[in-house]
Formats: structure tokens, C-alpha cells, sequence
């Protein structure tokens, strides 16, 4: 209130100011969650709170990548905040390895995938592109904090396994001795 004077003449004027709290919002830091097991986002119940996937209210649940951004409002004052969400799937193996036998020169190349994780071989080797060309037993793992699978195989390279030999000639007389046409070698 205040007092108003003109002259002899004075009046006392009084106006009530409504004072609000600008709302403070904190989503926290941006974070990697798992598909699985969503994340509950909250503010303060006590201000009116909008979010950009549509949704009004204190909470929202959240189980996908993506930004979401929620404003909350008291009286006319407002806080906006913004929160980063990754989420991530347990690792999976697209196909599982068998065992197998390679002729000397060829190779078995995996292009390993894994979304925020880690691959580990059993010799130590932590490669996602990885080319194997030794015989002996190999073992992957792949895992993030959602989760992990493994898979085996054992890997035979014969360096002369695959030699084929092509005969020039045949003797289709009935002997027994090269009356077909046919290479041989183990194929």
C-alpha cells in the first residue's frame, strides 16, 4: 500500500502483488536405459506440467530413444528442461556359428553388433570386425547393461584338403579304371 497526498487532502491506496515461484525442473543427466525396463521421468506435482510427446501430468513412463522435454508452469511463471534417452536392446547373434572346415586361404569374417557394449572373444581379442583364419575353438560374447549371449565353434583350416584333381583324359572301355570323368580330392 501506499498513501497518495494532494493538498490537505490524503488517501491511502492498497493493491495485493501475487508473488510465484518460478518452478524449477531437473530431469537429470541424459541416460541409457534398456527397452525392457522404461524409465519413469517426474517433476513436482505442485506445477502444471506438459511434456512434447503429448502427454500432461507429473510422470511419464519412457522405453524408447528419443529427447523429451517437459515444461511446467505456476501461475505465470515457467522452467523447461530436457533429457536425452537411449535405449538399448539385449545383444543378439544374427546367426549362430557351427562348426566348421576351411580350405588354406579362406577365412570366416563376423561384423559383430552390439549398441553400446562390448565384444569379447576368448583368446582376448575385443574386435567387432574380426577375420579368423587359424584352426582352434573360438567363443564370442557380446553384452551391454542389458544383457549378453554367447555363442562357440570350432574351426578346422586344412591346407590341402581342398586340392581337386581334374583328370585331362578318360577311358570309357568298361575296365574299371578311369571309365568316368569326375575330379577327385575331398569337396
Amino acid at each position: 500500500g501506499y498513501v497518495y497526498s494532494k493538498g490537505s487532502c490524503r488517501d491511502t491506496i492498497y493493491n495485493l502483488t501475487e508473488v510465484f515461484q518460478t518452478p524449477s525442473v531437473s530431469l537429470g543427466a541424459d541416460t541409457v536405459i534398456c527397452v525392457d525396463q522404461p524409465v519413469q521421468l517426474s517433476v513436482n506435482p505442485a506445477y502444471t506440467s506438459t511434456w512434447n510427446t503429448g502427454q500432461s501430468g507429473p510422470s511419464i513412463t519412457v522405453n524408447r530413444t528419443g529427447t523429451i522435454i517437459v515444461t511446467s508452469v505456476d501461475g505465470n511463471c515457467s522452467d523447461k528442461d530436457t533429457i536425452n534417452i537411449k535405449a538399448l536392446v539385449t545383444p543378439t547373434l544374427t546367426s549362430r556359428a557351427r562348426d566348421t572346415t576351411l580350405c588354406g586361404g579362406s577365412y570366416l569374417k563376423f561384423d559383430l553388433k552390439v549398441d553400446n557394449g562390448s565384444v569379447l572373444w576368448n583368446d582376448g581379442n575385443t574386435d567387432r570386425d574380426r577375420v579368423v583364419t587359424s584352426t582352434g575353438f573360438y567363443k564370442v560374447v557380446l553384452a551391454n547393461k542389458c544383457g549378453s549371449v554367447a555363442d562357440s565353434f570350432n574351426l578346422t583350416v586344412e591346407e590341402t584338403a581342398c586340392v581337386i584333381f581334374f583328370p585331362n583324359a578318360f577311358t570309357p572301355n568298361g575296365d574299371l579304371l578311369n571309365d568316368t570323368w569326375q575330379p577327385f580330392g575331398k569337396y
